[in-house]
Order: structure tokens, then C-alpha cells, then sequence
């Protein structure tokens, strides 16, 4: 950030007149992949959550869901 050359005495008086130069935002494009990839692995983390504890929800037999949640996991691994 660089100081704008003026007096102190305007930034009193104006509270929104900047002191400072506004720094502007590089790798943009790089910025919006890493949001993107980290959405999609987040998405993913869901997702895998929701499908470990959908079979124990929807079936009766705890050891079948069990081993359709460990199928499932090993699926969603790869």
C-alpha cells in the first residue's frame, strides 16, 4: 500500500477519503481455479458423507448398509 501525498488534515474532515492506494487483486484467473477446485472437493466431502450414512438411514440391516457404505466409499475413492 503507498501513501497518497496530501495533507492529514482532508482525511479528518473527510472520513472516506482514502489514505491509502487501494492494492489491486493479482492471479485472478489462478484465485478463481483454487475456489473452483476447492468448491468441487468440498462438493465431493458431501457427498460422500451423505452417501456413508444414506444406506444405515434407508435399510434395516446395520451390517448390509454397513458393507454397501464401505462399497460405496471405495467407489467414490477412486
Amino acid at each position: 500500500m503507498k501513501l497518497i501525498p496530501t495533507l492529514c488534515c482532508s482525511a479528518l474532515i473527510n472520513p472516506f477519503y482514502p489514505m491509502v492506494e487501494a492494492s489491486t487483486i493479482k492471479y485472478r484467473l489462478s484465485l478463481r481455479l483454487l475456489r473452483l477446485l476447492a468448491c468441487l472437493m468440498a462438493g465431493g466431502i458431501m457427498a460422500q458423507a451423505l452417501g456413508c450414512l444414506a444406506p444405515y438411514l434407508l435399510m434395516e440391516d446395520s451390517q448390509a448398509a454397513g458393507m454397501i457404505a464401505h462399497l460405496l466409499m471405495q467407489h467414490l475413492s477412486y
